[in-house]
């Protein structure tokens, strides 16, 4: 589980720079609205996220519409428990809003490390 967990992070590397990417370039060479080219990001880097951690981190079988379905059920769900700490820590605890965000960030991470290690991959 250890050598699993840590290649999930890695692969949120990859998944973010993928993510990151894909924007500049909607950005920077497709001049896209900022909405449009984030958006198309994101996509990106969800998919990617998808085929790495099928492939790489939990190296899984499961293949198909309903188990990328599933994943990003569970993404959806990761990320509400993420901003609902961080408006959390905001508002109610009067934490700094850089700080909250890791808060955030690390929930997210394990409760989508969890959710797809048990229930879609």
């Amino acid at each position: 589980m250890k050598r699993e967990f840590i290649t999930y992070l890695m692969v949120g590397v990859v998944n973010t720079l993928v993510g990151l990417g894909t924007t500049f370039i909607g950005l920077e060479i497709l001049a896209l609205h900022y909405l449009l080219a984030n958006a198309v990001g994101y996509g990106f880097g969800l998919i990617c996220s998808y085929f790495l951690n099928r492939t790489i981190t939990f190296r899984s079988p499961h293949r198909g519409a309903r188990h990328f379905v599933k994943f990003l059920i569970f993404f959806f769900i990761s990320y509400a428990l993420g901003q609902l700490l961080l408006i959390l820590l905001v508002e109610q605890f009067q934490m700094d809003e850089f700080l909250a965000t890791i808060f955030g960030m690390g929930l997210y991470t394990l409760v989508s490390f969890y959710l797809n290690r048990k229930f879609v991959f």
